[in-house]
């Protein structure tokens, strides 16, 4: 299984996937070409997934990654064709969070912060 589990400091659990990188970005799949960096971990029952893209990224891939993390883990239903970065995160292991948050950065800058609570609404 591609799916690790990092170690547990206090009550930070991450998490990686060895292929995710390259399905990110696969034109064909999620085509986030400039994506530099992502992250997935559990801390305190929030589930927080990030991402980091160059200057040169599009806003369609900084949409896509937000796809991807709704999609994925807010709606908990991964693309049902082909292989999906954390599919199996998402349906094959029994991990609970109350809150999910997802950062999107663009050349070092915050550009969105999205925030769900576990009926999946927006928290401000």
């Amino acid at each position: 299984m591609d799916i690790e589990y990092g170690t547990s400091t206090s009550s930070v659990i991450v998490y990686t996937d060895e292929s995710a990188a390259i399905q990110f970005a696969e034109e064909e799949a999620w085509g986030m070409l400039d994506l530099l960096e992502h992250e997935v971990y559990l801390l305190d029952g929030e589930i927080n997934i990030n991402f980091w893209f160059s200057e040169a990224a599009t806003n369609v891939q900084v949409d896509r990654a937000r796809s991807f993390v709704i999609r994925t883990f807010l709606l908990r239903r991964p693309f049902q064709l082909g292989r999906q970065p954390y599919d199996r995160l998402v349906r094959n292991m029994n991990i609970n969070w109350n809150t999910l948050s997802s950062k999107i950065f663009l050349d070092g800058e915050l550009v969105h912060h999205d925030r769900y609570d576990e009926n999946l609404d927006p928290i401000k």
